[in-house]
């Protein structure tokens, strides 16, 4: 196997977990009935606003070294041009309903970057 394509394994199925999990993590804010907003907290979420874009574009990425196809490659940017303007809003978001305090240091997507 080419160190490319494990490499590309690797990113891929980290990718997914984080995705899953943060999944995970946002669809059990709530107990049922519930209509009340709540910031997440859990895995990466302690870091970004936006953890499971992070697990997409981490996902994607590892498809693309997996594959070193250039639609791939587009496909990842075409998904990074989406997922990015949609963290922001929700960061923006956060920052407005739950204010600065409660979001603190987390970034957007990427963690420790934006």
């Amino acid at each position: 196997m080419k160190p490319h394509a494990l490499a590309g394994i690797i990113l891929f199925f980290l990718g997914m977990g984080i995705n899953l999990h943060s999944d995970h993590v946002i669809r059990y804010l709530r107990q049922p009935g519930d209509t009340k907003h709540y910031l997440p907290t859990k895995g990466l979420y302690r870091y970004v606003t936006s953890a499971n874009y992070f697990g997409e574009l981490i996902e994607w990425t590892g498809f693309a070294v997996l594959t070193a196809s250039p639609a791939a490659w587009v496909f990842v940017w075409w998904t990074f041009a989406n997922l990015v303007p949609r963290a922001d809003a929700i960061y923006r978001h956060y920052r407005e309903e739950f204010g600065n305090e409660a979001v603190g240091k987390r970034k957007r997507i990427i963690p420790y970057v934006y």
